[in-house]
Formats: structure tokens, sequence, C-alpha cells
């Protein structure tokens, strides 16, 4: 048979469960807050191969003050408008398999 259907060599991995934020003020525009996390299984079994796998990430992203001069921006364009509310409170949940 060509093709091994068991390995004999050791599966080496690691689950890692990480949680994020990051807040970004653009002076004169917003203050945009961000909150996340996800789980991670890595494995290998070689030196130069390795596999990551990241069933679950999850982020919240919020847009916290706006100043005069933002949203009179964002009144002028439907587009920025819908993009702004799309920020405003917007929860990604993502599957990746």
């Amino acid at each position: 048979m060509p093709y091994r259907l068991t390995d004999d060599r050791p599966l080496n991995g690691t689950t890692t469960f990480a949680l994020n934020a990051d807040w970004r003020n653009r002076s004169g525009f917003f203050q945009f807050v961000t909150f996340g996390g996800n789980m991670t299984y890595k494995w290998s079994r070689e030196q130069y191969v390795r596999h990551e796998l990241s069933p679950i990430t999850i982020e919240y992203n919020s847009i916290l003050n706006t100043t005069a001069v933002f949203d009179s921006i964002t009144s002028k364009s439907c587009t920025l408008c819908f993009d702004a509310q799309s920020i405003c409170a917007f929860i990604e949940l993502s599957l990746h398999i």
C-alpha cells in the first residue's frame, strides 16, 4: 500500500483561548471600542507543516461618542450614514472550518 493509514509520529497540539479589547480615538470625529475573543487549536506532526483551526471568533464593535463634524459628514451621504450605523452596534460571529 503506497500510503500509511496510521501515523506513529507524535501529534503536538495546543489550544488557545484569547480575549482582546481595542479603543480608538479619531480626534475630531469619534471614539470606537472593540471587544472580542476566539478559540484556536494548533497542531503539527512535522517541523515545517503546521495546522490551525479557529472554530469560534466573536467580535463586538461600538462607536462611543461622535462629534458634530462626524455627524454632519455622515448626514450628507446615505452610504456613509448606513456604514456608521452598521459600525455603531455590530456583532460578528464567524465560524471558520
